[in-house]
């Protein structure tokens, strides 16, 4: 690679020969040559451009006129070495020609520098920033320079000035520590130079309030050169500390390339002093996780301290749903001492009065204790147990609730198993005290299975003039099958009201109920005429004739028909009960 330079023109004088041998017609063109030969690059530049390091660039062949642009910069190709004549015989040039390119340099659009270069030649930016090279230009008795086929062209190669780019980094083993005496945190610090030049006079300073162990916070490197590693260790001391507290361990690097400009980069580590927590003990509760209604279920408790130190008077207590008894004395409540590293553990036996086919979480149980001064209560799980057996629920109704004194009611019980399981079911209906049965029977004995429902049904009177309840019915089954306890369920009670709706809504009210006579129209038999009806009637004491008009009016007012009770006229209601009572 050869510099231009003022001092070191090539050959003028073989230009000036050229010159003159060549007819008026290119003598313009010359001068140009000549001229560009003798341009001065400028005042010698303090930059020692052999130093500098160079990255990657570009590189692209321009012929007369053209330009490439890279970085900001642009080149254009201004000039080339004048046309010479041919050898008759190989149509090369007649005589070796001096290559060369003229070239305007600019940046943003401003012509900052004209130059020339051979081939080889660089030329270098002010800044230092850009390298021009004419790579290749063509050959000295290339056919390119003739008249004849005049075309020359250069290969430009661009190379922009490498930089070093500094990666810095800070490892630990950890982020959080435990406060240990004599405890070390061990770190890392990594340079790390992924530019395209070296850095040299490099410093590295680390910034922490952590105390040294080992290592220095302070270290220094000639040179790290471009895509290399270094690596400084540091052993710091863990503070003793109590309560949660956050250090910070800061890197800072600085250096600069091999032209001094300078370069920095900064990494930043956060770590943690956590202090032991309290092991804080752990309570549990199980149970079995299916059982059949007849089956005791086992329920454990269990402590453990996970402390180096004893827990003294532990109140531990549990808790059952309503519908689990405990068997034997236990009360569900204990105070203990339990050892450093130690545990306490119980078991009882419960029993649950009716099935959970779908399952019941039974209640966590609780620990209080006081713990290096501070009061605690916690809580178990919550275990879930399965209770499969029978469950019978009873059902009771009529098919009437307001009766006459002496009416007959239907009674229908009905029984469903809405357990998982089958039982045998003896079902017991109570009645009043002066209650007659007409028909069926009281109790019914049946092996009734899951999900399945029975009923029976009788029929019974009573003569009862006030309003009365029926007594809800009774059954036992047992807890699975014909095994097991016998479960006793009760049904539902109904009321019977007597006499009728009016009469009794009447009462409710307090209305004294006074017949009004003018509006029952009785009609009398007409006389006979002939004497001997006359007496024939009069000898009967009037009885037949009484028993025909009551049967009419009966008729008329519609007395014996159920149907229409509800809606007949007050007033007829009340000629239907003096109808009644007379006979």
């Amino acid at each position: 690679m050869k510099i231009i330079d003022q001092k070191k023109i090539r050959n003028p004088g073989m230009e000036n020969k050229r010159c003159r041998d060549i007819n008026h017609s290119i003598l313009f063109t010359c001068a140009i040559s000549l001229f560009f030969f003798s341009i001065l690059i400028g005042p010698a530049s303090a930059v020692d451009y052999t130093q500098i390091q160079w990255g990657s660039g570009i590189s692209t062949t321009l012929h007369f006129g053209e330009s490439i642009a890279y970085n900001g910069y642009s080149v254009e190709a201004i000039t080339f070495a004048g046309p010479v004549v041919s050898d008759k015989y190989s149509g090369s040039p007649e005589d070796p020609v001096l290559g060369f390119v003229g070239l305007n340099i600019s940046k943003n659009g401003v012509l900052i520098n004209t130059t020339v270069l051979q081939q080889g030649d660089s030329y270098f930016t002010p800044a230092g920033d850009l390298k021009v090279t004419a790579k290749e230009l063509p050959s000295k008795y290339s056919q390119d320079w003739v008249f004849e086929k005049y075309a020359p062209w250069v290969v430009l190669t661009l190379n922009s000035r490498g930089i070093p780019d500094l990666e810095v980094s800070i490892n630990t083993a950890s982020d959080e520590y435990l406060p240990m005496p004599g405890g070390e945190i061990h770190a890392t610090i990594k340079i790390r130079n992924k530019g395209s030049a070296d850095l040299v006079n490099v410093n590295l300073n680390l910034e922490t309030l952590l105390q040294v162990k080992r290592g220095s916070l302070k270290n220094y490197y000639e040179r790290i050169a471009k895509g290399e590693s270094v690596e400084s260790d540091v052993a710091l001391m863990i503070p003793n500390s109590q309560e949660k507290k956050s250090y910070s361990i800061g890197a800072n690097v600085s250096g600069s390339d091999t032209l001094g400009v300078s370069y920095s980069a900064r990494a930043l580590k956060k770590i943690s002093i956590i202090p032991e927590p309290v092991p804080i003990p752990k309570l549990r509760k199980s149970t079995n996780t299916k059982i059949y209604s007849k089956d005791l279920a086992i329920v454990s408790l269990s402590l453990k301290n996970n402390a180096k130190y004893d827990l003294e008077n532990v109140t531990i207590s549990d808790y059952l749903p309503e519908t689990f008894a405990v068997t034997g004395n236990n009360s569900l409540k204990w105070v203990v001492n339990i050892p450093a590293f130690g545990e306490w553990d119980i078991h009882y036996l419960v029993k649950a009065s009716k099935p959970y086919i779908n399952g019941i979480l039974l209640p966590a149980a609780s620990a209080e204790f006081n713990m290096q001064n501070e009061y605690y209560i916690i809580s178990s799980d919550q275990p879930e147990i399965y209770v499969n057996g029978p469950e019978i629920r009873l059902n009771k109704y009529t098919d009437v609730d307001r009766i006459n004194p002496g009416d007959p009611i239907t009674v229908t019980v009905s029984a469903e198993n809405i357990g998982n399981s089958p039982s045998k079911v003896n079902i017991i209906d109570q009645l009043p005290g002066n209650a007659i049965v007409l028909s069926g029977s009281t109790t019914h004995e049946e092996y009734l299975f899951a999900n399945k429902e029975i009923s029976f049904s009788y029929t019974f009177k009573t003569e009862s003039t006030q309003s009365f309840k029926l007594p809800p019915p009774i059954a036992e089954y047992y807890e699975l099958g014909v095994t097991g306890n016998k479960i006793k369920t009760v049904g539902n009670e109904l009321e019977i009201t007597i006499g009728s709706s009016e009469i009794d809504a009447a009462n409710e009210a307090g209305t004294e109920i006074t017949p009004d006579m003018t509006e029952i129209e009785t009609p009398l038999p007409a006389e006979s005429e002939n004497p001997t009806d006359k007496k024939m009637s009069e000898s009967s004491n009037h009885t037949e004739p009484y028993k025909e008009v009551n049967a009419l009016l009966k008729m008329m007012l519609g007395c014996e028909d159920n149907s229409t009770k509800m809606s007949r006229p007050y007033s007829a209601y009340i000629a239907c009960y003096f109808i009644k009572k007379d006979g």
